[in-house]
């Protein structure tokens, strides 16, 4: 399992080099050709990675405080996520994530963000990636109100998605409005990640409205 800058590391790489910026950014101008704009592609600062390296460990401490119910909610959107990338709920990568538990799932966020991992990154980014598992969390109830101004509505829906994938180890070109709901419920129903006795498509649903509420690009800034 690799560890969370190298997946996002990889995340990044592979954007570059398929110079899908316009994709990236909403609405972005013609002339990006990657995740940076001209004016911040540049490493980060001493400064910036320390910080980014506190938030995240915010973020780690944030997770070993939640509740059981939102901590297993905020495991099924992952999963759900990480379905709907890879477009299909019975192949052996499918069957992988779903027998993955709750501590399975979030030793991802255990995890100690290296600063001089970080710079390859720019501040924005990084903190964007933090902030977006922020809205995932309150999504899923947590209401913890964290580093919203840091959501960037400049990265597109599909990489905030992808940016999801990479803390479990997904990757794939499906998305979340392609979500077969029977199909989900039938995936679900055999995660490790237990939190309905019975989910229904209601259950099924409500997930995938939290999950779009953290990916959306219009976010009200708090």
């Amino acid at each position: 399992m690799q560890s969370i800058t190298k997946r996002l590391q990889v995340l990044h790489k592979e954007i570059q080099a398929e110079s899908i910026g316009h994709t990236m950014y909403k609405n972005a101008p013609q002339e990006h050709s990657g995740i940076l704009s001209v004016d911040e592609e540049h490493s980060m600062t001493e400064v910036s990675t320390f910080r980014v390296a506190y938030e995240w460990t915010a973020l780690r401490d944030s997770i070993k405080d939640l509740k059981p119910t939102i901590r297993a909610r905020f495991c099924l959107c992952l999963q759900l996520l990480g379905l709907s990338l890879l477009g299909e709920y019975y192949s052996d990568e499918a069957n992988e994530l779903l027998d993955r538990d709750e501590e399975s799932i979030l030793a991802i966020f255990q995890e100690t963000a290296e600063p001089n991992d970080l710079r390859m990154f720019s501040e924005r980014e990084a903190l964007h990636c933090i902030a977006l598992m922020y809205a995932l969390l309150d999504a899923s109830g947590a209401e913890t109100g964290e580093l919203q101004q840091f959501l960037d509505p400049r990265f597109s829906y599909q990489y905030n998605q992808r940016v999801c994938g990479a803390m479990i180890d997904i990757d794939g070109a499906g998305t979340l409005e392609r979500v077969d709901i029977e199909e989900m419920i039938k995936a679900l129903l055999r995660s490790q990640v237990r939190l309905y006795k019975d989910l229904t498509a209601k259950g099924v649903i409500e997930l995938v409205t939290a999950c779009r509420q953290a990916l959306e690009q219009d976010w009200v800034l708090l």
